[in-house]
């Protein structure tokens, strides 16, 4: 629709893209929002996650692969295991999603990921494998203050189609 814009992609936390958004470094944001949000896009489970091939999930102390301190997801990941008192340990720590899908894959660490995102080859645990449930994600897109352009715009289309 609009040949001549260049997108820039940058995947960060909610905690780092808002304040950015704030600041004007970016036109637009897919970010973790809240009820008051008036766009939301998607509603997503967060899920435990676990290699399909491994019992990764039985070690005690539990082993983790975790998004950095600033991402919700490891929040909600340490704030639920503590909420059952199950002991854990931080094997892994990456701000890359791949980092992270490759070291549950290998079978080094349990994670949690959003629902619509886990891949075929994981297996999703759930209470009847002694994990607690988690949060669901809201995906909203937020703008940048002030004036918005047209070709921002139909970028906020296309990933609202996109996504839904």
């Amino acid at each position: 629709a609009y040949p001549k814009v260049q997108v820039t992609v940058r995947c960060e936390p909610t905690s780092l893209l808002v304040p950015a958004l704030a600041k004007g470094e970016l036109d637009l944001a897919l970010v973790n929002g809240t009820d008051k949000d008036d766009d939301i896009i998607m509603h997503d489970p967060a899920v435990w996650v676990t290699s399909a091939k491994h019992l990764t999930h039985e070690e005690d102390p539990l082993p983790l692969a975790v998004f950095p301190a600033e991402c919700v997801f490891r929040k909600w990941s340490l704030e639920a295991l503590d909420s059952i008192n199950r002991a854990y340990r931080v094997a892994y720590q990456s701000p890359s999603v791949a980092g992270i899908l490759a070291t549950v894959s290998a079978g080094l660490a349990v994670s949690i990921l959003l629902a619509s995102v886990v891949p075929k080859e994981f297996r999703v645990l759930g209470k009847e494998d002694g994990f607690p449930e988690l949060p669901t994600a809201k995906i909203v897109i937020r703008h940048a203050p002030g004036p918005k352009s047209e070709a921002v715009d139909c970028m906020a289309q296309y990933l609202r189609e996109g996504i839904q």
